[in-house]
């Protein structure tokens, strides 16, 4: 009980500082919201912060998973015809797309001729 006495007697003395002085009060304002920030910024950043590194975690466990065969060779092997077409495929859209270009021009029409405007046809 008397702990209880204490605690409320502790907390009460300073409020007519506060009421009375305007920058004693702002002071006081400021340093709770402050804390307040600090500690509700600090629980979500642990929180969510535990989370995400469970979940990545997992991720990276079953990413390890489908990346190994029972055999513990990888699934994708360079040396397949299959991986080499594919990658070649792939390369090859992509330097299509680029070779239209020009580069001091910026536009990604191929076709360049003017119509009698002057204005460029796609």
């Amino acid at each position: 009980m008397l702990i209880q006495y204490s605690y409320a007697l502790v907390t009460m003395v300073p409020c007519p500082i506060w009421f009375w002085y305007r920058w004693a009060s702002a002071g006081f304002l400021m340093v709770v919201f402050t804390w307040a920030t600090y500690n509700g910024a600090t629980f979500y950043i642990d929180v969510f912060g535990r989370r995400m590194e469970k979940e990545f975690e997992a991720l990276k466990k079953e990413v390890a998973k489908w990346q190994a065969t029972p055999d513990g060779k990888p699934i994708l092997d360079e040396a397949d015809p299959a991986v080499k077409a594919a990658k070649s495929e792939s390369n090859l859209h992509i330097s299509e797309s680029v070779d239209g270009v020009d580069p001091k021009d910026g536009s990604t029409s191929r076709d360049t001729t003017a119509n009698t405007e002057g204005i460029r046809q796609r």
